[in-house]
């Protein structure tokens, strides 16, 4: 029939209510149902009475009846028109029979007929509410729209081809979805009756999941979540991902301060996310019913010790309902632990393996577990013949093992982990693909054209926009290492860092100039700002920190000194002052120090951008580019400095400040200095065509302030003289030469010897002012008379 859009009216007592919710949904969906299809219309006579219009146009009038309450009351007693005036509503009452005695049944409403004929929780039926508005069974749907807090839409992929064979299909794809695998389609399969395997990819997704993102290539999910953590512990994270088997409970986010209280602690600590990873206890245990430490216990009390085989285990009895049913839900990729040592030399020593398949019997109950192989992490031995009990990879005797696990029985550990990661980043990069076909069902699109030219492991970006200095406090990576009261030292391979692989560079620093690229207690390693521009300043490059004690004392006891090796410069002439030649500083003016210094603990040893400093007592050192010899090198002893040191290098030769011992041959090209002792247990060897040894004898006359020892080629002539030749020298005591001696004057010290018998040595003479004397033999003497002319 035809229908037209009618005035509205008002109730004049009550509005019509239905207490039961899903009754009142329903009755809305009838009357929209029926106002469709049914025009009610405001008549246009002058007495209002409703009318409607039927097929042929003709007007027919309506009766307003109202229906009773439950005390009998009609439910709406007048309404009002659109010229303001009211009008009665007649009561009814609608019967569906009589009863025995003659009397009228009323029919259900129908809101209870209705709600009679849809199921509850039921295909084609309404999601059932407990009394605390909750649903009462899970809703599976491809799109859930929620006004306030869900919304969840599909998108759908790409339809792409792809070549898995004709009648392989890449299912639609959603934002979201719950189910066990990551069905990406159809795979040839001639084991299946279909002959089609529709598990899907052979990434094994837990039936427990909740994905986000879509089964085909372009089909996307995106999840944010924004807070604004109030308090500590879990009140202070937005997100938490727990690996473990503790329950959330038991891995609160260790955020403080704790019970330590606000004295004890620095900050109120907030964490956008928090992951924690801990114990990995079995879900279950498979073993003997006497063995012990086993929880949770079978539910069935009956014996399931396990039969090994090379290629799984059989038990005495099926495993019981619940066993049973989880490993037939989740049988692929099960992880296996045993506790049958299959190899004593092995960091890990008893047998693993993964689930390949389950047997069961007629009741649906597994009486066994199948494996590739039983294998020992890390053996080497790829055997697949390997029986947990029977046999072992390194030939030792097969046990149980009772260091990780004591049943006293044989025993398989069903769903553990023996490595956690907190976060695990992956980065691949396949390079320009301009010509790439079709791929599989996995990726239609075959990867082609990928755009992908860099990719970052890890990022975090550190914004401070605090405009006083020094004053921000930012973190980007803290690795820290606590060893519980209880706990031993970590293996030796233990790290907080560790950068492997082939990667052209493990770390790289770039930073302001004043950034440190590394800092800490032992080691660092300044900015690359240079020294400062006075005088005298010092700045480090590297320094190493040794305690001179050992172990808990190293930082604890007292007093102690530190060991600093390292390298430093010295701004030899001020830089960056009017009228200096250079005013921005050179290289020239600089002098590099390798060496050693000790300190006091507790002294000031870091500047103003945390720079270490060099303000304890220097040793050892080395330096190169001293200020008194550019490009030289001095070899220095305690605190001596530039023309002090012991050794010094330089383009006019080497300097010895405090002597020199050599227990072996000393060659030199140039000239060899000594301010003090020259020692060659091996012998000087000069190798110049006229080499010379000079002595400085810091005598006042210019003439005489060294002594030249001389050797003359061409007339085979050694000479001994100062700065002019020819002046005459004294020797005290003998002088022996088994050649001629030649020289313009001798002079002698004038003496008489106390008679002819004296102590001589044939060969000696002596002169006084009338004799001249001379030793013939062993303590004789003979003289002659001597006389003017």
């Amino acid at each position: 029939m035809k229908t037209k859009k009618f005035a509205p009216f008002q109730a004049f007592n009550r509005p019509l209510i239905i207490s039961n919710i899903e009754r009142s949904a329903v009755l809305s969906m009838l009357f929209g149902a029926v106002s469709s299809t049914i025009g009610i219309a405001n008549g246009a006579d002058t007495n209002q009475n409703l009318y409607y219009t039927d097929s042929n146009g003709q007007k027919k009038p309506l009766t307003v009846l109202s229906s009773l309450d439950i005390s009998g009351k009609p439910l709406v007693s007048a309404y009002k028109d659109t010229n303001n005036q009211w009008h009665k509503v007649a009561p009814s009452i609608m019967v569906c029979g009589v009863g025995t005695d003659g009397s009228p049944v009323a029919c259900p409403s129908v809101a209870d007929t209705v709600a009679q004929a849809i199921k509850a929780n039921a295909p084609n039926g309404i999601a059932a509410l407990n009394a605390n508005a909750e649903v009462t069974s899970p809703i599976s749907t491809a799109s859930v729209v929620s006004s306030k807090d869900l919304r969840v839409v599909p998108i759908m992929g790409n339809n792409y081809p792809n070549t898995t064979g004709p009648q392989a299909v890449q299912l639609p794809g959603y934002t979201m979805w719950y189910g066990n695998q990551i069905g990406l389609g159809r795979y040839p399969d001639g084991s299946q009756p279909s002959g089609y395997n529709t598990v899907g990819d052979w990434w094994t997704t837990p039936p427990e999941t909740l994905h986000l993102g879509g089964q085909s290539e372009g089909a996307s999910g995106y999840l944010n979540v924004h807070c604004s953590p109030y308090g500590g512990s879990n009140a202070g994270t937005c997100s938490q991902i727990m690996l473990g088997t503790p329950n959330i409970q038991g891995q609160a986010a260790g955020l403080g301060p704790g019970a330590t209280g606000i004295a004890n602690y620095d900050n109120f600590d907030a964490t956008n996310q928090v992951l924690q990873a801990t114990n990995s206890v079995p879900l279950f245990v498979i073993t003997s019913n006497t063995a012990t430490n086993v929880f949770p216990p079978a539910s069935d009390g009956l014996d399931h010790t396990p039969t090994f085989t090379a290629s799984g285990a059989t038990f005495a009895n099926p495993l019981p309902a619940d066993m049973s049913n989880w490993l037939v839900g989740h049988q692929q990729g099960i992880r296996l632990m045993t506790n049958e040592i299959g190899c004593q030399t092995c960091s890990i020593q008893t047998y693993a393996g993964v689930v390949s398949g389950v047997s069961t019997n007629s009741a649906g109950l597994v009486t066994g577990l199948k494996v590739a192989a039983w294998q020992v992490f890390n053996s080497k031995n790829t055997t697949q013949g390997q029986i947990p009990g029977v046999s072992t990879t390194d030939n030792s005797k097969p046990s149980l093992d009772t260091t990780w696990s004591n049943f006293g029985a044989p025993a398989i550990m069903v769903g553990v982990y023996t490595k956690a990661f907190n976060m695990y980043s992956l980065c691949t990069l396949d390079g320009a693909t301009p010509s790439n076909g079709r791929g599989d069902i996995n990726s239609p699109s075959g990867g082609a054209n990928n755009q992908l030219r860099t990719c970052e492991g890890w990022e975090m970006d550190l914004w401070n926009n605090d405009p006083v200095n020094f004053r921000p406090n930012l973190h980007g990576l803290t690795v820290a290492f606590n060893k519980l009261p209880r706990a031993g030292q970590p293996s030796y391979d233990s790290f907080d860092v560790n950068a492997a692989g082939a990667n052209s560079i493990s770390y790289e620093q770039s930073g302001e100039y004043w950034t440190l690229p590394f800092s800490g207690i032992n080691f660092s390693v300044s900015g690359y700002e240079g020294t400062p521009l006075a005088a005298g300043s010092v700045k480090n490059v590297v320094q190493w920190r040794q305690s001179e004690r050992v172990g808990y004392e190293s930082d604890g006891g007292w007093p102690r000194n530190n060991i600093m090796p390292g390298i430093w410069t010295v701004r030899n002439v001020a830089a960056g002052c009017t009228g200096c030649n250079d005013p921005n500083g050179s290289s020239k003016d600089i002098t590099t120090n390798i060496g050693v210094q000790v300190d006091w603990y507790g002294a000031q040893n870091r500047g103003v951008n945390g720079d270490p400093l060099w303000n304890g007592t220097t040793q050892e050192h080395i330096e190169l580019n001293p200020k008194s010899s550019p490009n030289g090198i001095n070899l220095c002893n305690g605190a001596q400095t530039d023309k002090d040191c012991s050794l010094r290098v330089a383009n006019s030769g080497v300097t010895l400040a405090q002597g020199l011992s050599a227990g072996a041959t000393i060659n030199t090209t140039g000239d060899l200095s000594a301010q003090g002792a020259l020692r060659a247990g091996g012998g000087i060897h000069l190798s110049s065509a006229n080499p010379v040894i000079t002595l400085d004898t810091g005598a006042a006359d210019g003439n005489n302030t060294a002594v030249q020892f001389k050797y003359d080629l061409p007339s085979n002539t050694i000479y001994f003289t100062n700065n002019h030749y020819g002046n005459n020298w004294r020797f005290v005591g003998p002088v022996t030469s088994t050649w001629n001696m030649t020289a313009n004057s001798f002079i002698e010290t004038l003496s008489t010897p106390a008679s002819s018998s004296a102590s001589c040595t044939a060969g000696q003479f002596t002169d006084d002012a009338n004799y001249h004397y001379v030793c013939v033999a062993a303590n004789t003497w003979k003289r002659v008379a001597l006389s003017s002319f």
